[in-house]
């Protein structure tokens, strides 16, 4: 816990992902509150997970979500029977939609890398590592 409050404190960015249930949704927004209540200044970034394919239900979930915080990014994972599969077998989940909604996630987390040109010139403004924290 307090490992998490210290990571949470120094991170420019932090990840909140909860369950697409509106229990799910109501304890990632109390979470937002005490991310909020640390690191004032972090982006956050939040993510339902096994998101469902209804739209009406998905357009629910993030209007509640909407209503209360606006992210810096909303991401919805599909659930997908691959993520279950690869951690039974302990390998990486196969590419699919569950996986290129991450690579959407990571692409607006994570700067895009630079150019071999443009990393020796020099990029101007740093930014600092992603810490991932889980609750």
């Amino acid at each position: 816990y307090g490992i998490s409050r210290a990571v949470v404190c120094d991170a420019s960015d932090v990840i909140g992902v909860a369950p697409a249930t509106p229990v799910g949704v109501t304890r990632l927004l109390g979470w937002v509150a005490d991310v909020r209540a640390l690191n004032a200044g972090a982006a956050i970034h939040l993510t339902i997970n096994r998101a469902p394919r209804d739209a009406f239900r998905k357009a629910e979930l993030e209007q509640e979500i909407r209503r209360t915080f606006e992210p810096v990014s909303l991401v919805f994972l599909p659930h997908d029977p691959r993520v279950e599969a690869a951690a039974w077998s302990g390998t990486l989940v196969a590419s699919g939609p569950y996986a290129k909604a991450v690579a959407e996630l990571a692409t607006k987390v994570v700067p895009p890398p630079l150019s071999p040109a443009r990393a020796r010139r020099g990029s101007g403004k740093r930014r600092g590592r992603v810490p991932v924290v889980a609750r």
